[in-house]
């Protein structure tokens, strides 16, 4: 049987797992979630790797941003230069700019196979089952993209990565 949470031991949280069920698309806000904002980049650690997983887990990762899809393409390359993303990933992931604090997944595809990664609640409403809710970052002591990571690899048993 598959694992559906990760326990989020520092924060005494659950992270809900089942948003990938039947998702071909995961889709990761950028802000707050991989890195701590668009103007001082900090990397939240385990970012290669969580990325490198969800690349394996689903036919396509997009990246959700409010930032604008050259400054985000800018940042990802900044984070690609300093070996924090898989080779290429930069040049050829998807950008989604929602356009709205809320994220309405059809601008991503069918909203049944789309997963959303945020630390915020910003799936449109009727769409909150798609969401894997995970802690806000914090800079230390912070291993929530690591253990998801983990998390979503036990999911992927015949990939080894």
């Amino acid at each position: 049987m598959m694992a559906e949470q990760a326990r989020d031991t520092s924060a005494g949280a659950v992270i809900d797992l089942s948003p990938l069920q039947g998702a071909s698309i995961i889709a990761i806000n950028l802000e707050g979630t991989l890195i701590s904002d668009a103007i001082t980049c900090t990397p939240r650690p385990g970012l290669r790797r969580l990325i490198e997983v969800c690349i394996f887990a689903a036919d396509e990762v997009v990246i959700l941003t409010t930032t604008g899809t050259d400054e985000t393409r800018r940042v990802l390359y900044g984070l690609g230069a300093k070996g924090l993303l898989p080779p290429g990933f930069p040049s050829v992931v998807r950008i989604v700019e929602p356009g709205t604090k809320r994220t309405d997944l059809s601008l991503v595809g069918d909203p049944a196979t789309v997963a959303i990664i945020d630390d915020r609640d910003i799936a449109v409403p009727g769409q909150e089952s798609r969401l894997i809710r995970i802690p806000q970052f914090e800079v230390e002591d912070d291993d929530v993209l690591s253990r998801l990571a983990n998390a979503i690899r036990a999911k992927l048993p015949q990939v080894s990565l």
